[in-house]
């Protein structure tokens, strides 16, 4: 976005925090069922993301801390997640 802007700013200045993780985006253009699909539902998905920890509706929480976890477990879990990716 911020190229976009900058081409019609006089000055833009950006703070820029580091991202606590990234998993590859996958971003592609939605397919219109799609995307009408999610306009439709975008006042339930910003109630539900209200009441979760994260923000973020969709994802179930966590049942327990990685930790609880063997390594080849977490090693297995954060594949899949870099797979899937998206957000």
């Amino acid at each position: 976005m911020m190229p976009h802007i900058a081409r019609q700013a006089k000055h833009l200045t950006v703070f820029q925090r580091t991202a606590n993780f990234s998993l590859p985006a996958r971003n592609a253009p939605l397919n219109p069922e799609k995307e009408q699909k999610h306009k439709a539902e975008y006042s339930e998905r910003r109630k539900a993301a209200y009441d979760t920890p994260f923000g973020i509706a969709g994802f179930p929480p966590p049942t327990k801390s990685a930790l609880e976890a063997t390594e080849e477990e977490r090693l297995k879990s954060y594949e899949a997640k870099w797979q899937e990716g998206a957000v």
